[in-house]
């Protein structure tokens, strides 16, 4: 368990180091944001979905609300264009 737990430490301090390089004077999202984000999506997810959002041209207007709130929609788009993209095999029941 404490390997586990050591690995979701390591990856929400490197996605928090990555939020601040993409978003310098910006607090970061509530940790609650990012407990639900890790136990969610993939860690390389988040991290895409932060590096994207680094990149976006009204990224001065950002907050921290407005971040965390993009990031979550960026997630759940990712994670449903993934599902959809899967086609069933003829005759599958899934």
């Amino acid at each position: 368990m404490a390997l586990h737990e050591d690995t979701l430490q390591q990856q929400y301090i490197t996605l928090i180091e990555a939020y601040h390089t993409e978003f310098p004077g910006i607090d970061p999202p509530a940790p609650e944001w990012w407990i639900l984000w890790l136990d969610k999506y993939p860690f390389g997810d988040i991290h895409a979905v932060i590096q994207s959002l680094g990149r976006h041209p009204l990224k001065a207007r950002f907050t921290s609300e407005s971040t965390g709130k993009a990031i979550a929609a960026k997630l759940r788009e990712t994670a449903l264009r993934r599902a959809v993209s899967f086609t069933p095999k003829a005759g599958s029941s899934r």
